[in-house]
């Protein structure tokens, strides 16, 4: 009897696209990834990613998942990995439900790639209404993919993607982001960060609401604060905001960030403006030329943090120039003081008025309501009314708050991958 010879990597399968684009992948797992065991790959394709990631993240079981003609492939790749943590796919038709493919398993974490456009969207919903069955409370569910936002295409690459894909299939093409976040929130799904990706794609990643620390209490909140985020749609459309929220800012732009940003743009709930706010106020630099770096670059990367930046800066610097020379030749006249005084007590309302919106946010914080307030009335003492320099108080009240948040975000994670 002849032996039968393992695969070579010349019979393997082989997708370039998966070779171009899993190392920007990992990056995202590495770091929604850490403390969860069980993961479901949903369209493994080719089994390259998987063979890749479980190498890479080894304390994760990586289950693939394929229709049943693409498991051949599959199977070939493991075979050729003899990796630990890969066991034999799963046979799963999104059509025909997730729960009996599974065994009934659940999952701490459910991967796709670059297979909501090759569905056709009355299959997307099918995936969506199944995933209750297969992820576990406060599992999470990451999709990769090119995606539109307000039913516009993000690049002229992704518009001919989409001509080419329904001109192979009419029923296929990509998908809009605010329809597959309604399926998301109707699965009770919680949108936890929307990543810019290379090639003009995204990785999406949403958290299964029933968390363990929350409490059902607390979820629904949650939901409806995550229910609103809608991502900028270009680096343009970043540009032309941050300018618009810059021309605004007279008397300090901490005044109309927050309603430009959460209310208006709602490109962050409450809850991630204030964390984001929080690491701006202490990283070197002008607190909001942070938080618009962070903002452009949480959404299209390096060239989204230029862009925002750009549009903090370009137009209002050639105002600040005009004005000050306007106001050399104006700064003597008691009317323009009198003027000066009077916007700065507006400016100080104006920012007080945003601290006390932003209070609530702080009640569904990791840390809780109790020491959320505590910590807040502490600061307020020692910086308002002890005069202690504010970095004394970053490092005596901040770092300890940032600790205590880590080891409760690491219980959440351990608690739900268990």
């Amino acid at each position: 009897m002849s032996e039968v010879r393992p695969p070579t990597p010349s019979d393997l399968p082989f997708a370039p696209s998966c070779e171009r684009n899993r190392e920007p992948i990992l990056e995202v797992l590495r770091q929604h990834l850490p403390h969860r065991h069980a993961v479901l790959e949903i369209g493994s394709g080719t089994g390259q990613h998987a063979v890749y990631f479980a190498a890479a993240l080894t304390q994760l079981r990586w289950q693939t998942s394929e229709v049943a003609e693409n498991l051949p492939g599959i199977n070939a790749w493991l075979a050729h990995a003899s990796l630990p943590n890969t066991p034999a796919p799963l046979t799963i038709d999104v059509a025909q439900g997730l729960q009996t493919a599974t065994g009934g398993q659940q999952f701490d974490a459910v991967f796709t790639a670059n297979t909501l456009h090759i569905m056709a969207w009355a299959q997307v919903q099918q995936l969506f209404a199944a995933l209750p069955a297969v992820l576990a409370p406060g599992g999470l569910l990451m999709v990769y993919g090119p995606f539109n936002y307000d039913g516009t295409f993000t690049s002229p690459g992704n518009a001919q993607f989409d001509a080419s894909l329904r001109q192979a299939d009419p029923l296929r093409g990509i998908r809009d982001f605010e329809a597959v976040n309604a399926l998301a929130q109707a699965a009770g799904l919680l949108l936890v960060q929307d990543h810019a990706m290379p090639a003009n794609n995204r990785c999406l990643v949403w958290r299964n609401g029933a968390t363990p620390a929350l409490g059902n209490a607390q979820a629904p909140a949650q939901a409806a604060s995550s229910a609103e985020i809608r991502p900028p749609t270009s680096r343009t459309d970043l540009f032309i905001s941050f300018t618009l929220l810059a021309l605004q800012g007279f008397g300090g732009v901490l005044a109309v960030v927050q309603r430009e940003v959460v209310e208006k743009k709602r490109w962050l709930t409450r809850e991630q403006f204030v964390e984001d706010w929080a690491v701006a106020q202490v990283l070197p630099g002008p607190n909001v030329m942070n938080l618009s770096l962070m903002i452009g670059a949480r959404y299209f990367g390096i060239s989204g943090a230029l862009a925002a930046m750009a549009g903090m800066v370009l137009l209002p610097l050639l105002i600040v120039l005009g004005m000050a020379f306007a106001y050399a030749s104006l700064a003597n006249q008691p009317w323009m003081a009198s003027a000066l005084r009077g916007m700065g007590a507006a400016a100080a309302g104006l920012i007080a008025a945003s601290s006390i919106k932003l209070l609530p946010a702080l009640w569904h914080n990791v840390l809780g309501a109790r020491n959320c307030k505590a910590l807040v009335a502490v600061s307020f003492f020692a910086v308002a009314w002890m005069r202690l320099p504010l970095l004394w108080v970053v490092i005596g009240l901040g770092l300890p708050a940032c600790l205590l948040a880590w080891r409760k975000l690491r219980a959440l994670d351990t608690g739900a991958a268990s």
